[in-house]
């Protein structure tokens, strides 16, 4: 695909940077937002048919990541599985969202200093993460302890609950 519209003065320097260590391939697709699948040198970021350089630029900066190899969401998914408990609390979805969500705080003050607007950083940024029946449902779920017996918890209700 083109970079047109997608390469501008804010984040022309980190795209040159980036492709002298990766293949960038860029793929246009019907979807919602963008994504990066970093592997072995190459990335492959895919986009909406209505692609926005502030997003793209955030999936330039998860791999901006790796360059520096900065492995965040990697390192937090093997030492979850290494982990008997970790692992029986934290499901993979949520070991990745963790593990996104920190990639976002070593990568936020970068697109900050290049321009963008804290807003466009995350396209769900004005949505509220947490709501009153979900609060519910972690209160009636969230530990199960019946009378004189060992507390019990509901796995489920601890991955909504840190997630």
């Amino acid at each position: 695909m083109d970079t047109a519209g997608l390469i501008e003065n804010r984040n022309l320097e980190l795209w040159t940077t980036l492709n002298t260590k990766f293949k960038i391939d860029i793929i246009k697709e019907d979807r919602d937002s963008h994504a990066v699948f970093i592997k072995s040198g190459s990335a492959t970021i895919y986009v909406p048919l209505n692609p926005q350089v502030s997003a793209f630029t955030h999936e330039l900066l998860h791999i901006f990541l790796t360059l520096k190899e900065i492995y965040i969401g990697e390192e937090l998914a093997l030492h979850v599985k290494k982990d008997a408990t970790l692992s029986k609390f934290m499901s993979d979805n949520l070991t990745d969202h963790i593990g996104n969500c920190l990639e976002h705080i070593k990568i936020l003050p970068e697109y900050l200093k290049m321009g963008f607007k804290r807003e466009d950083f995350i396209v769900d940024y004005s949505i509220n993460k947490l709501n009153a029946e979900e609060v519910r449902s972690i209160r009636t779920h969230f530990k199960r302890r019946p009378l004189f017996q060992k507390v019990q918890f509901d796995s489920k209700a601890i991955d909504l609950y840190i997630g």
